[in-house]
């Protein structure tokens, strides 16, 4: 975890950081999977909940060789991963948990439990397209950002933002596809009556 450790300092993602949101590390193999078995956990759970999976050699962590960010649910409690590898020549850059019983990625909108009250308090919430993206914005003093897990942003994901407060800011990446994106979210919120900018 050495190279990780300092691929996460060299973005800034300092122990304060990493203990704030949660970031973890799945080592390669299946040490989550051993660690939940000898917990007594079973198999068929770990494996609803997206943690684990089988292969051709038995059970192995979904995440294996990742950094987790954990996705909380609108109370805290933590339901999901996006897990990033540092592999360049990984072609899946991130992963997400798949959709699982508990976790909807289209429902959810990543750190809306940790920005609710400074949302409400400055009168807006600030929407990314990423996590990482939402943590640098909190490293520079804005608590009020919320992201919605890639680019497709969903009804439901825009109803649970403008509950959160009206005025939404979209700050989508600046490339074609983030500002395809910023457009088609843009006329969502608007069409349900939010404040967009």
């Amino acid at each position: 975890a050495k190279a990780e450790k300092e691929y996460l300092d060299g973005r800034g993602l300092d122990s304060e950081v990493r203990k704030t949101f949660e970031i973890g590390y799945n080592p390669p193999g299946s040490h989550l999977y051993e660690f939940l078995q000898a917990k007594g956990y079973k198999e068929e759970d770990m494996a609803a909940c997206n943690v684990v999976r089988p292969g051709s050699f038995g059970m192995s962590d979904v995440f294996a060789g990742r950094i987790t960010f954990p996705i909380h649910d609108a109370y805290g409690n933590p339901i999901g991963f996006s897990a990033r590898t540092i592999d360049k020549n990984n072609p899946s850059k991130y992963i997400n948990t798949n959709d699982t019983e508990l976790f909807h990625k289209s429902d959810l909108v990543y750190n809306a439990h940790r920005a609710k009250a400074a949302a409400r308090k400055q009168g807006k919430l600030y929407i990314c397209e990423g996590v990482t993206d939402v943590i640098a914005m909190a490293r520079a003093g804005v608590e009020n950002a919320v992201c919605t897990l890639g680019t497709s942003c969903t009804d439901h994901q825009i109803g649970l933002m403008k509950n959160l407060c009206p005025t939404l800011v979209f700050c989508y990446d600046g490339d074609d596809a983030g500002q395809a994106a910023t457009w088609r979210a843009a006329h969502m919120a608007l069409a349900a009556g939010a404040d967009v900018h």
